[in-house]
């Protein structure tokens, strides 16, 4: 089959082009006169020879020989629409482990520092205080207990007694007390109890714990079985419900 062949004419030359074969090459013959802001300007021959029109670039704004029609084109066409979102892809092998960051610094130590003493009682007078265990401490911050067993024997008569017992800090300044009403046997005057005491304190020094006898019925009852503790902390937070 003969296929008419399809020539390119550009203006202001005496050169024909049969079939240019490289983009490269037709890039040369329009970056020219005929472009001008993106838009190619040409003319082709309104009759065909073969089937096929000769088309020549024109410089933008000359007119076409008679015989022949302007023809524009654009260099860039329009963007076309955005495509539809394409498919989530499949999720990636995991990552390797990251390398182990480094050892933080150390931290200070905890206190820990703890005192206890074991007191050596005595006889419960009912004018004054009597002294039934001490405790020194260094100063810091304190968290104190301090226990006492008190016994009645022998108050012929008596159904109660009252014992209030009070534990100071090395300051001189109360850091708690209790105190406690003890029923007595009717027929024997016997009786025991317990009294604990528990608060802070900040200061230094030798804590007292003592008690005295509010009834002063006799005979005075006597206290044994006294242990006095602290517990150092680094801060205290005291709150009273």
């Amino acid at each position: 089959m003969h296929l008419p062949r399809r020539v390119l004419v550009i203006a202001g030359t005496a050169t024909l082009l049969a079939g240019v074969g490289t983009a490269a090459g037709a890039a040369a013959l329009i970056a020219g006169g005929p472009v001008s802001s993106g838009v190619v300007s040409s003319c082709y021959k309104t009759a065909s020879s073969g089937g096929a029109h000769a088309v020549q670039l024109e410089d933008t704004g000359h007119a076409c020989p008679s015989g022949y029609t302007h023809l524009t084109w654009n260099q860039k066409g329009q963007t076309g629409t955005t495509g539809p979102k394409g498919a989530t892809g499949a999720t990636g092998p995991k990552g390797a482990t990251g390398a182990t960051g480094p050892k933080g610094p150390q931290g200070p130590a905890g206190i820990t520092s703890a005192y206890v003493d074991y007191g050596p009682g005595g006889t419960i007078g009912n004018a004054n205080y009597t002294t039934v265990g001490q405790l020194t401490l260094p100063a810091g911050n304190w968290v104190m207990t301090a226990t006492v067993d008190l016994v009645f024997s022998g108050s012929d008569g008596a159904t109660a007694d009252s014992i209030n017992c009070d534990l100071g800090d090395g300051a001189g300044d109360e850091v708690d007390q209790a105190s406690a009403t003890i029923p007595l046997d009717p027929d024997f005057g016997d009786g025991t109890t317990t009294i604990t005491v528990t608060g802070d304190t900040t200061n230094g020094g030798t804590a007292t714990f003592a008690c005295i006898d509010d009834t002063g019925i006799s005979p005075s009852p006597s206290a044994s079985s006294v242990v006095i503790t602290a517990v150092q902390a680094s801060s205290l937070h005291t709150s009273f419900n």
